[in-house]
């Protein structure tokens, strides 16, 4: 078999396509591959990014939570009503005058002390509410 210039050239050509081909899915594979690496890289940075932006929004909501309990703690303490402050006591009805001025102290089971000792139970438990 003899070969002429014309397949000489036909096999160069077809020799040229060949790498021209390989070359071409060579880097197509390249490209591909950087696309996926990419791809892959941009799903990461999401999740992250969506993981902060989660931990920044949980971070907000306890900051306000904290502020309005610091401005609640920070607010002064309310002076009470006269009208809780009064106490319904009549030195007269409770003490009574014996020789020098002492006093001497009424009965323990009169109701006027059972309801002075009331009031002083709500009182001291309006102060514990406020403590808190």
């Amino acid at each position: 078999m003899t070969t002429t210039t014309v397949d000489i050239e036909c096999n160069e050509t077809n020799a040229v396509d060949i790498a021209l081909s390989q070359f071409v899915h060579t880097n197509v594979d390249e490209k591909d591959a950087e696309i996926d690496r990419l791809t892959k890289q941009n799903e990461c940075l999401v999740h992250l990014l969506r993981k902060v932006t989660a931990k920044v929004m949980q971070n907000r909501t306890d900051l306000a939570f904290y502020r309005n309990k610091l401005r609640v703690l920070m607010r002064p303490v309310p002076k009470p009503a006269t009208s809780e402050m009064s106490v319904q006591t009549h030195d007269d009805d409770l003490v009574n005058e014996v020789d020098g001025g002492r006093p001497q102290s009424a009965d323990v089971g009169s109701p006027q002390i059972e309801a002075l000792t009331w009031q002083l139970k709500v009182a001291s438990a309006k102060i514990l509410s406020l403590r808190t």
